[in-house]
């Protein structure tokens, strides 16, 4: 059999005791403190009041954990002054330091009840994390990874990150479509989560998509603006951080806020505070690159003239002289060989008075032996006249063969000179045919003109004005029927 057991103490009813427990609790902490905890939990009740679990943690195990209320009546004041003050909202997983009395219902147990939220702890706690954040990328050399990416000096394929619906991506393609300088852009929009919790892993998969797009894109925009100031914390996460860094492709930021300066801005390429700065950004890169373009081709055009000035100049002279130097050497050769000849003549006819003066003194002497020395002499004379006239002959012959190498010589220099110069001056026409306007029109661009001018300002044109448009192969003759300056506003 069963012993019923003897209660000797009284007997508490369930509601007896825990009211019991709410007196002690109600006179025991009778003040407010302050609590410093996790936010485990947030939800709203539709009657307004935020119910929170709050968490401490140690090594992330779970140490303690109660539920926290902000009735209704207090939460407007007491949130709007903790975002104004942090530019952020309550949200899990973010420490709070709180002042709370202490509660104990009989029904719904234990509780503490918000009476007020110190928005300067949280700041400091935010900046911490934040340090924490930056502190761990430096050590992992990520912090400048993603400004080593090298900028094209134009840039026209563009990847966006941001929400269609938002005006900052509304501003940022009203901004490169209406530009002055009449460039133009190929966009491509990845769509992702700009603010609240699933935000950054959100912008991370946007990421992931357009790196596998196949398209090479010049750079990645992630813009976010025209909302509110408070869920930015998504860009100071350190998951996105680095999503961000390792992007290949440099990546522009413009969140769109001018004091707010994320953990995401400083680990891209470049940081602009709007949608609108980056897209201004751009297209001055594009405009600076236009310049150096257009400078480049001046100054190409200004030295292929004064070569060619130059070169004209040189071969003119050259010509002039190399014609003076044959002229030159053709007379002295010429002079030289009649002095020669002459020389020739005038020996031959010397001996010939000598031998006479000779002949007339022997025949005097010797008149007995005259006709036969005589013929003799005679035959002598005549043996020594041939062979000097046939001397002279070959001797003139030989230097007039001379002077014609010569003047061979002189004529195949003057033909190599003229030959080198005109390679020349085919070069710097080849070079001025790669600076030709042309040639650039083939990489895509074109220029429109109206009375010969170039346009650059739609105030330039008038309706019905005919204009000209030059492409690559060819020119478009167009008739302005209507011009429309693009001012409306969005409704974004």
């Amino acid at each position: 059999m069963f012993k019923t057991k003897v209660i000797e103490t009284t007997v508490y009813k369930l509601s007896d005791l825990l009211d019991e427990i709410q007196i002690l609790v109600h006179s025991t902490f009778d003040r407010s403190y302050w609590v410093v905890g996790e936010i485990a939990s947030i939800s709203e009740a539709k009657n307004g009041h935020l119910y929170l679990e709050l968490a401490e943690k140690q090594d992330d195990n779970l140490q303690a954990k109660v539920r926290a209320n902000l009735w209704a009546n207090s939460k407007k004041r007491l949130l709007s002054e903790f975002e104004f003050a942090t530019s952020q909202s309550l949200k899990k997983g973010m420490k709070v330091l709180l002042n709370v009395v202490v509660d104990f219902h009989p029904i719904f147990g234990l509780s503490l009840t918000i009476l007020d939220i110190d928005a300067s702890f949280s700041l400091g706690e935010i900046e911490r994390q934040k340090q924490l954040t930056l502190n761990r990328l430096e050590q992992e050399g990520l912090l400048d990874f993603n400004q080593q990416h090298v900028l094209p000096p134009v840039i026209q394929n563009i990847a966006i990150i941001s929400s269609a619906t938002a005006a900052g991506f509304q501003d940022f393609m009203k901004q490169l479509k209406d530009n002055d300088m009449g460039y133009t852009f190929n966009t491509v929009l990845f769509q992702a989560t700009m603010q609240g919790e699933k935000a950054a892993s959100s912008i991370v998969q946007a990421f992931n998509l357009a790196e596998l797009n196949s398209q090479k894109f010049d750079i990645l925009v992630l813009i976010r603006g025209g909302g509110s100031s408070l869920d930015l914390s998504c860009f100071d996460e350190f998951d996105l951080a680095v999503r961000i860094a390792q992007s290949v492709f440099p990546v522009f930021t413009g969140i769109g806020h001018e004091r707010d300066f994320s953990i995401a801005d400083r680990v891209a390429h470049t940081h602009l505070k709007t949608p609108t700065a980056v897209a201004e950004y751009i297209l001055s890169v594009n405009w600076s690159f236009e310049q150096k373009i257009t400078t480049l081709n001046t100054s190409i055009i200004q030295f292929a003239k004064n070569r060619i000035y130059e070169n004209h100049k040189n071969l003119h002279s050259i010509s002039r002289d190399l014609s003076y130097a044959v002229h030159e050497k053709m007379n002295r050769s010429a002079q030289l060989l009649q002095n020669k000849n002459h020389l020739y003549q005038k020996v031959v006819n010397n001996k010939l008075k000598r031998a006479g003066f000779d002949l007339e003194k022997f025949t005097l002497i010797f008149q007995h032996d005259l006709k036969r020395k005589l013929f003799s002499v005679f035959q002598k004379l005549e043996i020594n006249s041939k062979k000097l006239t046939k001397l002279s002959k070959i001797q003139f012959q030989n230097t007039k063969y001379l002077l014609k190498i010569k003047q061979q010589i002189i004529q195949k220099r003057s033909s190599d000179a003229l030959q080198t110069n005109s390679h020349e001056l085919n070069q710097l026409e080849q070079i001025l045919h790669l600076a030709d306007p042309r040639q650039i029109l083939k990489r895509g661009f074109s220029i429109t003109r109206y009375n010969g001018k170039i346009i650059r300002q739609l105030k330039d044109l008038e309706d019905n004005a005919l204009i000209c448009t030059e492409i690559d192969g060819g020119k478009i003759e167009s008739i302005i029927i209507k011009k429309n300056n693009n001012e409306q506003k969005t409704d974004l």
